[in-house]
């Protein structure tokens, strides 16, 4: 759609700068700005209507990198060496 190609071309640089500066990552970035611009696509007609198109696109932007961050969360491993607490 036209539309969501006229957004592509206004917002992507940003967007991409946004996500760079988020993950420190540049493919990483590119991924997840593709993810954001499918979104854009999924909403068809839609996205043609929204009122503030850049604003949508930052809202689905945060919105993706906190699914990205908490689905790769990093853990460490808890040693089986942990004292017992002795109670009182």
């Amino acid at each position: 759609m036209k539309c969501i190609t006229q957004a592509w071309d206004l917002h992507e640089a940003e967007l991409r700068q946004f996500l760079y500066k988020q993950v420190k990552d540049a493919a990483l970035a590119d991924d997840l700005l593709q993810d954001v611009f499918v979104k854009a696509l999924a909403e068809n007609s839609k996205f043609c209507t929204l009122d503030n198109v850049r604003a949508w696109l930052f809202r689905v932007t945060k919105n993706r990198l906190i699914d990205y961050h908490r689905t790769n969360k990093i853990y460490s491993e808890v040693s089986d060496d942990i004292p017992e607490i002795k109670s009182k």
